[in-house]
């Protein structure tokens, strides 16, 4: 199975740093979409929305939204998951992949 994170929209706000330094365009939602692809092309995804904050960082750690990058993203999203929340969203992808599989058919018309 392949998975590959699409960050659909973030949402920015002013928070302040842990240290009282104040932050413009922090980053405090992640819409965000899984996708999984199984071997024989079968397809399927998974949204969701992740809430952070930057309140807890101190100012020099703070990545400003113009230096933020995908993998920034995708790894705010990823440490505020349990083991558990990874374990139910691989399950619903498999089984909407399985779903997917069964339910899908192609043919060639024999039409001239």
């Amino acid at each position: 199975m392949n998975y590959t994170w699409e960050i659909l929209k973030l949402e920015t706000q002013e928070e302040t740093s842990s240290d009282g330094t104040n932050l413009t365009d922090s980053i405090v939602r992640i819409d965000w979409r899984r996708r999984a692809v199984d071997d024989d092309g079968t397809e399927a995804s998974y949204k969701g929305v992740t809430h952070v904050s930057a309140s807890s960082t101190l100012a020099e750690d703070f990545i400003a939204l113009a230096a933020v990058q995908k993998s920034h993203v995708v790894s705010w999203i990823e440490s505020n998951m349990s083991d558990g929340d990874v374990v139910i969203m691989n399950k619903t992808l498999q089984d909407k992949i399985n779903t997917n599989r069964t339910t899908r058919s192609s043919f060639k018309p024999a039409w001239d």
